[in-house]
């Protein structure tokens, strides 16, 4: 009899031995496929047939030709092969003098056969019977096939696994098995009757829950089931649910059910829609982590109203559970809920969970991370706006910050909600990501540098764009501070007063000068000669300069300096030009006429550039040159005046 092997469990278990016994015949050399039970060979699970051909003449090759697999009513696929032997010692429920049940009537077909309604007359209570037939060689027929199925329900006592309540034959010889009668429906009409995806998923999940529990509490029994699928599963009229037909059950440890098993079932058996790609191959390695697939086939009929595997023949359908191939489901569907079904449906038995135990948890990790979920989907809105507004190019930073701040607000209370959601994640960044961008358009530096700082891993063109600003806004800071400091160098007004102040004690000993000498040439008390005045003159410089420095603090803008320059350069040439009219003996009034000349050409081409007022005391200096020539008795006094008046109209312009 050809026979799926299944491995042993491990008392701590783990399935690390399991993985190294595939890991062991995965290396055999020169293997080939294996028929039977043990045997050293190739993992049928680690060779893929790549062509529905290549599979077909595989399972030929095993002894599995199309007359040897037969579907039964509930869409399972058995192997044709000798029923299990009947006890003999069954006790007789039906017929006699102590009759115990009392058939009513026909509930429907089972996998197993017919499904009666029965009452149990030693409790008066309505029950379930199954019946086969003794010596059939159909599964859902065969005698021995429903004792297995009623001694090992019968071991597996569970809240979630229909009791059985006796087990024996009718007056005809038929295998009846009693059960509690379930009054309720099968879950997949319950499925089939969901308009959306999202209509009732908790409830399903919390029966899908169940379900785990009951199979895990089995597997802790040594057994697994082979044939979960929503239509063997049954959810009572008050929220019960029940694990049903268990025809197809295998131990996991002959000692786990001792003297209840008589033998494995032989062969491919199950349900291909659902089918693990180790029961598609006659001695595939079967473990908890085969039943761990079929459960997550059910997820995938909750989350797409289909099984994992289709096709038009039952060929075809076994060989896309042979291949099993990545699922791919929509974006209809939570992405947490996503990984769950595509880690149950994983291809190697190690990549899935590795009990039903475990996948139970992540689904209720799942239920309890609704709130966070649905926060997150509430800031998926003012995102969107926020994305919007960016992709429209349209400045409205109210708008924009408003949105960002519901968004960001929204994914950082779905991730202290769930501190590993992707979705509070993925959206945190995308909306980082979208005011980064909003902010870079506006270049708003600061802002957009906060953000992208924010980012674990921000995009390369948020970065390459956060520089190029950068180097903009430095750019323009340097311009303007280059634009300020030109401002600042053609700036009077810091030392003004103190300025102003020196030009006025200049200009009034100019004119006490100036008007001193012209008193004492006229009244003949003394005649100035060019020395004195240029004595004089560098005395008034070093005066005027020295008063400057004192008053004027250290670190002159570049104005302050050219006008300090321009005032040393002209009370210099004038010392020079005394001591030059000196030598060449001219009139004293020429020479102060020439000085005056000299003074009013640099006050108009200079202090003019200032403040167009003084172009008229330049003027004044250039008019009453003929005057001193002419009246040469008045020339010191006419100089002193019209130039110390200069200064002190200079000091008055200052003065603020």
């Amino acid at each position: 009899m050809k026979c799926a092997r299944v491995v042993e469990r491990g008392t701590d278990g783990d399935h690390h031995d399991k993985d190294a016994a595939r890991a062991a015949i995965v290396a055999s050399p020169g293997a080939g496929i294996m028929v039977g039970l043990g045997g050293a060979g190739r993992d049928p699970c680690a060779h893929m047939d790549r062509s529905q051909d290549e599979y077909r003449r595989r399972l030929e090759a095993a002894g599995y030709a199309d007359t040897r697999l037969t579907i039964e009513p509930t869409g399972t696929v058995v192997s044709i092969g000798g029923d299990d032997a009947v006890p003999a010692d069954l006790p007789q429920l039906i017929g006699g003098a102590r009759s115990e049940l009392a058939l009513e009537g026909e509930l429907g077909s089972g996998g197993m056969g017919v499904v009666l309604a029965a009452r149990q007359l030693p409790l008066a209570r309505q029950v379930a019977v199954k019946s086969a037939v003794r010596g059939s060689q159909l599964r859902h027929e065969a005698a021995g096939a429903l004792v297995r199925e009623g001694r090992i329900t019968g071991a597996l006592e569970h809240p979630s696994i229909v009791p059985v309540h006796a087990l024996g034959t009718s007056d005809r010889g038929e295998v009846l098995l009693v059960m509690k009668r379930i009054e309720g429906r099968s879950w997949m009409d319950v499925l089939r009757a969901r308009p959306a995806l999202d209509h009732e998923l908790e409830r399903h999940l919390d029966i899908l829950m169940d379900v785990c529990t009951a199979v895990h509490f089995a597997h802790s029994r040594g057994v697994i089931h082979r044939d979960l699928k929503p239509q063997n599963v049954m959810v009572g009229s008050f929220g019960e649910v029940y694990v049903l037909d268990w025809g197809l059950a295998l131990p996991l440890a002959d000692r786990s059910l001792a003297g209840v098993v008589s033998a494995p079932v032989a062969g491919i058996a199950g349900t291909p829609q659902f089918m693990a790609p180790e029961m598609t191959i006659p001695d595939g390695i079967l473990d908890e982590r085969t039943d761990t697939y079929l459960l997550g086939g059910i997820l995938h009929v909750i989350l797409t109203g289909r099984p994992p595997h289709d096709g038009t023949t039952m060929l075809e359908v076994l060989h896309r559970a042979h291949l099993a191939e990545p699922v791919q489901l929509g974006p209809e569907v939570p992405g947490e809920l996503a990984q769950i079904c595509t880690r149950a449906l994983a291809r190697e038995p190690a990549a899935r969970f590795a009990s039903a135990e475990q996948l139970r948890h992540a689904i209720a990790d799942f239920i309890h991370h609704a709130s966070a979920r649905e926060l997150s989907a509430r800031a998926r809105q003012p995102l969107a706006e926020l994305v919007a507004l960016v992709a429209a190019d349209r400045e409205d930073d109210l708008a924009a910050h408003r949105a960002f701040s519901a968004a960001r607000f929204g994914f950082e209370a779905a991730a202290r909600a769930w501190s590993a959601s992707p979705d509070a994640r993925a959206g945190l960044r995308d909306a980082l990501t979208a005011m980064a961008r909003y902010e870079l358009k506006r270049r708003h530096l600061d802002a957009a540098s906060v953000l992208v700082g924010q980012l674990d891993e921000p995009p390369h063109e948020l970065v390459d764009a956060l520089a190029a600003l950068r180097r903009d806004v430095d750019d323009a800071a340097a311009r303007q501070a280059h634009a300020e400091q030109a401002a600042r160098d053609a700036d009077l007004t810091p030392t003004q007063r103190r300025r102003a102040i020196a030009f006025l004690v200049g200009g009034i000993a100019w004119a006490a000068f100036g008007v001193t000498n012209g008193v004492l040439l006229r009244t003949g008390i003394h005649t100035p000669t060019y020395l004195e005045l240029a004595i004089g003159n560098g005395a008034m410089a070093v005066l005027l300069l020295g008063a400057w420095r004192w008053l004027v603090p250290r670190g002159m803008n570049r104005a302050n300096r050219a006008l300090l320059e321009t005032t040393v350069v002209i009370l210099a040439t004038v010392t020079l030009l005394w001591l030059l009219v000196w030598k060449i003996r001219a009139p004293m009034a020429v020479g102060l006429g020439i000085a005056q000349a000299l003074i009013a050409a640099v006050g108009w081409s200079f202090f003019a550039f200032f403040d167009r007022l003084f172009r008229w005391p330049a003027l004044v200096g250039f008019l009453t040159v003929p005057v001193m020539i002419w009246q040469d008795r008045w020339a010191f006094d006419l100089n002193g005046i019209v130039v110390g008046s200069a200064l002190v109209l200079l000091a008055l312009r200052w003065r603020a």
